[in-house]
């Protein structure tokens, strides 16, 4: 493999996301009087595609992390730059999957629940980021191939590595707290049910 094929990274849509169009943060539909007013069929549809991508996000996010540990870990071994573009192919991979999936988010927000709308929110711009760096990193990598010890390459590893776990967490936190909000919901109607 010739090493200067590693040019340009595809996965930049996630960028033009970031900077077109307006937010999409709507607030949760809920009646002055009484109880929230019912959800449409498809916008329970739109709720369940974005909690199934979210957890693809997250599970995606999981391996990139790894992968973006060994990429750091090789900062302390002195292995080849095809060693280094393989991994960072790796992680480009991983960033383009994440960012299919975010592009499909930010599709059906409107039609998303509150909590998942603050969770793309929150992820956006993590990936955005993750993505920019992994750029340099190869960028750098592509013009200064025996140049991988200096500090602005450990910085651009140690940056993805670092936005990876960021990702990861704040989609897990985001599904974690939905999963806790619903089973608070279950359990306060056992207690109603109880009571009549």
């Amino acid at each position: 493999m010739r090493f200067n094929t590693i040019l340009k990274m595809s996965y930049l849509p996630i960028a033009a996301l970031l900077f077109s169009g307006a937010s999409f943060a709507a607030a949760p539909v809920v009646s002055a009087i009484g109880p929230p007013i019912p959800i449409q069929a498809e916008d329970m549809r739109s709720a369940s595609e974005a909690s199934k991508l979210l957890d693809e996000v997250r599970l995606m996010a999981h391996d990139l992390k790894r992968e973006a540990r060994i990429l750091e870990s090789f900062n302390w071994n002195r292995v080849s730059p095809e060693t280094h573009a393989s991994q960072l192919m790796l992680a480009r991979e991983h960033i383009n999957a994440i960012s299919e999936r975010i592009e499909r988010l930010r599709a059906i927000q409107p039609d998303a629940t509150a909590w998942q709308q603050q969770a793309i929110e929150s992820i956006v711009p993590v990936a955005a980021h993750l993505a920019d760096r992994t750029e340099a990193a190869i960028e750098h990598l592509n013009e200064y191939r025996n140049r991988r010890f200096v500090l602005e390459y450990a910085d651009h590893l140690r940056a993805i590595s670092d936005r990876a776990t960021e990702l990861k967490a704040s989609v897990s936190d985001h599904l974690d707290l939905a999963q806790t909000e619903n089973r608070a919901v279950e359990i306060r109607s056992r207690i109603s049910d109880a009571r009549s």
